[in-house]
């Protein structure tokens, strides 16, 4: 420490009062000063020696809510390969599962692409809950496409196999795909 940081810091009227009670008490003027800088020190930087904005908890920015199922849009996609004989059979029974879903909450559309004998149903839906209360209803139980016909596995991220009928070929397990 040098001497014009002591004078700096005992150099009023005040410091100097200050200084000679503790010269008076036997309490050397350094030490004093050492327990000045010490204080205005700890009160900076906080509890053990670590700065106010690191002692202080660390928030995070609020994040916005993930998307849960109840909340997210879906959209479930089946490919299937349909002989020219069952085309007819086939679209007939897709349009009247799509009369069926019109009924059920949730629903939002039904696309289906055509291409030769391979045909791609999409089905969109609010959420995913809604879709599934759809699959485990009455008239969608009661849908069956004509045999004859075969489908593809989904995706990763299509949605689900249609129930009952058999797969082309696959070399993964068929299973959720979200």
């Amino acid at each position: 420490m040098t001497t014009m940081q002591l004078r700096g810091s005992a150099g009023t009227q005040q410091g100097l009062r200050q200084r000679r009670l503790q010269a008076a008490q036997g309490i050397h003027p350094v030490a004093c000063l050492v327990t000045r800088l010490s204080r205005r020190v700890v009160a900076q930087a906080g509890v053990n020696g670590a700065s106010p904005a690191a002692a202080a908890p660390k928030t995070r920015p609020a994040k916005a809510p993930a998307a849960s199922p109840a909340n997210t849009p879906f959209t479930n996609t089946n490919r299937f390969i349909v002989p020219k004989h069952l085309q007819q059979v086939f679209t007939a029974e897709w349009r009247r599962r799509e009369e069926d879903m019109q009924r059920h909450p949730g629903f939002q559309g039904l696309n289906v692409i055509h291409d030769g004998d391979s045909f791609t149903i999409s089905s969109s839906w609010a959420s995913i809950p809604d879709w599934e209360a759809w699959s485990l209803s009455p008239e969608c139980r009661r849908s069956h496409l004509p045999w004859g016909i075969y489908q593809w596995v989904p995706k990763k991220g299509e949605g689900f196999p249609e129930d009952f009928v058999p797969f082309v070929a696959f070399d993964e397990p068929v299973n959720a795909k979200y």
